[in-house]
């Protein structure tokens, strides 16, 4: 059949994530501090769909234990609690990593 709307919204949002920080030329990132933007960018859009299956799928990925995707999205989800979204983007470009 294909991907539940939320699982496919939420690797298409991660992916565009990849997509706009080519376009916008950033210098190259370390694999977390990128992988960690992209799945940050994922998380917001589930949160923003406000359904139960959006909010599994946020779990989801909190609890995911890897050291680059899991890692990465704790790393940057504590990093929005010094900074809006705007900001992050900014110091990342500039520093090249998560200021957490």
């Amino acid at each position: 059949m294909g991907l539940p709307l939320y699982f496919f919204g939420a690797v298409a949002a991660h992916e565009l994530g990849h997509a706009w920080l080519a376009i916008q030329q950033y210098p190259h990132l370390p694999k977390q501090v990128e992988e960690g933007l992209c799945e940050l960018i994922a998380y917001l859009w589930l949160g923003g769909q406000n359904t139960p299956e959006a909010a599994f799928h946020q779990r989801r990925k909190r609890a995911n234990k890897d050291r680059i995707y899991g890692k990465g999205l704790k790393r940057a989800l504590a990093s929005l609690e010094l900074m809006a979204v705007r900001q992050l983007i900014t110091y990342i470009r500039v520093f090249r990593r998560l200021p957490v």
